[in-house]
């Protein structure tokens, strides 16, 4: 008697899956065909943008020589052109934050070098207006024969070597002498500025052309001023006033 709980075993086989029928797996989210790829590919740095930081760097040497504002120079151009062709790359190179690395540092030290050279300019333009006063005054006092203010306007050390009656006897030798009366005072413009090297003291120098009414023709005088407590001194006339050794030598005039 067949068991009426047990349901009949099936034992047909299974129909054949269709090849042609949909893919069991079609539900699954399908992955890129490019996934994965460009993630290791290698990008190459722009070699000017390396180089653009190198010159950087070396545009510090322009701070000790300004003919070496060549080497920013340099910086900047290989850092635009850096960028240039970083941007024309298509992402196949990489460099754009050293590119800029090197022109902040290019621009940075010819910008310094510019403004220190721009400032001594404008110091030497009034240290040269300071000096013309003091030549205008010491003009002014000789003319007036008033050699104890013409003598306050030369440097402590000139007045250590020379005498305040050295001075005027000086003067007067000039004007009454074979030179005749100081008739104007006047400079060929030109002037060097510099620092003493053993005190850092700003030292001018420059040519005095002295019209004297004997003489046809100015004499040239060198003339050597010192900053003195903020204020332009005469520190020496070497050929009004020669040292001792040269007055020996037959040196004076």
């Amino acid at each position: 008697m067949p068991d009426l709980q047990t349901p009949p075993t099936d034992n047909r086989p299974a129909p054949a899956q269709d090849p042609d029928g949909p893919d069991p797996l079609a539900h699954l989210h399908k992955m890129s065909t490019t996934a994965g790829l460009g993630s290791t590919d290698y990008v190459a740095i722009n070699p000017a943008s390396v180089l653009a930081v190198i010159l950087g760097l070396a545009s510090a040497l322009a701070v000790v020589d300004k003919i070496l504002l060549i080497v920013p120079l340099a910086g900047l151009i290989c850092a635009v052109v850096a960028l240039y062709q970083i941007g024309r790359s298509g992402g196949t190179q990489t460099g754009r934050g050293l590119a800029i690395l090197g022109l902040l540092l290019s621009l940075g030290f010819a910008g310094y070098v510019g403004y220190q050279s721009f400032a001594k300019l404008q110091q030497e333009k009034r240290d040269r207006v300071s000096v013309e006063t003091v030549i205008s005054q010491f003009t002014s006092s000789i003319q007036k024969a008033e050699f104890d203010k013409a003598y306050d306007l030369f440097s402590p050390r000139f007045q250590e070597r020379v005498k305040l009656q050295e001075f005027s006897d000086r003067m007067k030798y000039v004007q009454d002498g074979s030179w005749g009366k100081l008739e104007s005072i006047s400079t060929s413009g030109r002037y060097a500025f510099n620092s003493d090297p053993t005190t850092g003291i700003r030292i001018a120098q420059t040519i005095l052309m002295m019209k004297l009414d004997k003489y046809p023709q100015p004499s040239n005088q060198e003339a050597v001023f010192r900053l003195v407590g903020g204020q332009w001194k005469i520190e020496d006339i070497p050929g009004l006033f020669p040292a001792a050794n040269q007055q020996q030598g037959g040196g004076g005039g």
